[in-house]
């Protein structure tokens, strides 16, 4: 609306609503800046408390009654609780509080207002139409997809195994070396890798193959 009010003001040549019109777009652009900036701060600080919240109550169910010990030494139900602990939950406090949480609460006013635009343009047939095509389309991305969330899971497992089997190399130097287990710890090593570069191989294919 304002690009198209600049051309008639410049056509016109009118100084006076030339200036007002800058004025208003000056104020459409710094209030934009403050919006987003105030939006991400608000978002950042959303991650620090749902971080906080999510690592106090893991640390404390991971140390009471001993925990840890029966996650790390008896049960091979969880791999690598200290990656779920540290890296995932990062990751998911930040995707959960960046890229989702906005979308969804904004989800329901922009589908009720495109909604009534569609209604408004070509009646009831424009939106049934438009939400069998998205049922369709969920479906459909539901069956492409899930393979490609459980080689993710996977490659994420396979990766953790990886750097733990470094972290034990790294914390048993003195034993190994002591051993002369070296050679022993290399091939150990090299099929925790070639097991990750595997299923990375499976997960690249997978996505080539989607296109």
């Amino acid at each position: 609306m304002a690009k198209f009010e600049f051309h008639i003001v410049l056509g016109k040549r009118e100084e006076h609503e030339f200036q007002k019109l800058i004025l208003m777009a000056a104020g459409i652009v710094i209030g934009k800046a403050f919006t987003m900036a105030a939006i991400k701060y608000a978002a950042s600080m959303l991650y620090l408390r749902c971080r906080e919240i999510c690592d106090f109550t893991l640390h404390r169910l991971y140390f009471k009654r001993h925990g840890f010990y029966r996650l790390n030494i008896l049960s091979n139900n969880l791999d690598n609780p200290d990656q779920r602990m540290t890296q995932d939950v990062e990751k998911c406090c930040r995707l959960f509080t960046s890229e989702l949480l906005a979308p969804i609460l904004m989800a329901p006013f922009i589908i009720c207002y495109y909604t009534y635009l569609t209604y408004i343009s070509s009646g009831f047939l424009g939106p049934i139409t438009i939400y069998i095509f998205f049922i369709i389309a969920t479906v459909v991305n539901k069956l492409l997809l899930s393979p490609t969330i459980e080689l993710v899971t996977e490659q994420e497992q396979k990766e953790g195994d990886f750097r733990l089997k470094h972290v034990e190399v790294r914390s048993n130097t003195e034993s190994i070396a002591f051993y002369q287990s070296g050679l022993t710890e290399n091939v150990f090593t090299n099929q925790k890798l070639g097991s990750l570069l595997k299923t990375q191989k499976k997960l690249f294919n997978w996505r080539f193959a989607l296109g």
